[in-house]
């Protein structure tokens, strides 16, 4: 999740929705994305729906409606079954007490070149003040007053983050569901995992300095039996035994495993 400083130096906003990212990622010609830079990008903001859930406090609206499955371009039976999956049953919204901080990280697929689908995964920078600092993590960050809605705030995010923009050649393909961390120590904010689908070959990362590393896995490297186990793992002065996803010598645990386990249950 990226950090306040990129995000309060985005100071201009196109005003293309995404159902115009939609209509590109269907085939149309003609329209490209915004250029890449690696610093205060220009990218489309995706379109959102007005209505927002309030429960006991204010929450940030989701943002648009996934596109059905019936009109959407992808063609692998299992990104096929997981977006028919998202439609029928959207992601579960955590209960709202008080006015808990609000975030949003964007599972972002394609399919590898061998036409299998794959999730992009990141490795945060080691940054002092970063409880997360280190860790195999999605892209994503905070919900920021100047985001439309939670959707935007994935998308931004891993725009900033990698240089993919989902608002240009993503699909929306829904969300699942709101989680908070289970450790005491670390901030108890409410976590939104959008998920949506490259329709464009091009994918080439632009990694700001807030990611180490970012690689695709492929989902069917991660439900095989042999990648899940619980791993010993050392972060913030303890340590403890967890759940986890241990692709050759990285260890993917915490908020992103819980997170990669919902999607998989769909996918299958």
């Amino acid at each position: 999740m990226g950090g306040e400083g990129r995000r309060d130096g985005i100071a201009r906003r196109r005003s293309t929705r995404l159902d115009a990212a939609r209509w590109r990622a269907a085939g149309r010609s003609g329209d490209e994305g915004p250029p890449r830079k690696q610093h205060t990008p220009t990218r489309p903001s995706p379109r959102h729906h007005s209505i927002a859930a309030i429960i006991i406090s204010f929450r940030p609206p989701l943002g648009c409606a996934p596109l059905p499955v019936s009109d959407s371009p992808l063609t692998h039976p299992t990104l096929l079954r997981l977006a028919d999956s998202l439609a029928r049953r959207p992601g579960v919204l955590a209960e709202v007490d008080g006015d808990p901080p609000r975030a949003a990280v964007a599972i972002t697929l394609r399919l590898s070149d061998q036409g299998d689908p794959e999730i992009l995964l990141i490795r945060r920078a080691e940054r002092e003040g970063d409880p997360w600092s280190g860790q195999i993590a999605l892209p994503g960050g905070r919900w920021s007053p100047n985001d439309e809605s939670l959707t935007h705030t994935a998308f931004r995010e891993t725009w900033e983050e990698t240089g993919i923009d989902l608002s240009a050649s993503g699909i929306l393909l829904g969300t699942l569901d709101e989680l908070r961390p289970r450790t005491p120590t670390l901030p108890q904010i409410i976590v939104s995992p959008v998920v949506a689908a490259l329709s464009a070959a091009d994918t080439n990362l632009v990694l700001s300095d807030e990611v180490a590393e970012a690689f695709w896995v492929s989902i069917r490297v991660l439900g095989h039996p042999d990648v899940s186990r619980e791993t010993e793992v050392r972060a913030r002065g303890a340590t403890w035994r967890v759940p986890s996803f241990v692709i050759g010598e990285r260890v993917v645990w915490g908020l992103t495993e819980r997170i990669l386990r919902q999607l998989l249950v769909l996918a299958e």
